[in-house]
């Protein structure tokens, strides 16, 4: 049976395979300033180029690994305190996708009683 799965795999490995990121980022709770503050924001173009970066330095053979991979970079974010992320392998079979969720990190914020 496995014989089937690694003719498989090897032909996956060949090229590139589209994906698709989805990502939420906790900040957790936090006093904020009135008015705009560069300090309260969070760099989505950073985010974007670390699944960026990850995503096209080398082949990764477990989707389970890149995910694991974005949460930690991600997270790595002083300003985060939480990652939610799903990764879908869009072209996987001919007539459905594949996705791996993953959440770390804190997300359960309770305001009071």
């Amino acid at each position: 049976m496995h014989g089937g799965t690694d003719r498989y795999l090897a032909h996956k490995k060949r090229r590139p395979q589209a994906i698709r990121v989805d990502v939420e980022l906790n900040q957790g709770l936090k006093v904020l300033q009135p008015g705009d503050h560069i300090a309260q924001v969070l760099d989505l173009c950073q985010a974007r180029q670390i699944l960026l970066d990850d995503s096209t330095a080398g082949h990764v053979h477990l989707l389970e690994s890149l995910v694991r991979q974005f949460a930690q970079r991600l997270g790595w974010q002083p300003i985060i305190s939480g990652v939610r992320l799903k990764v879908a392998k869009l072209h996987i079979f001919d007539d459905s996708e594949a996705a791996i969720a993953l959440e770390t990190g804190v997300w359960d914020t309770c305001l009071g009683p």
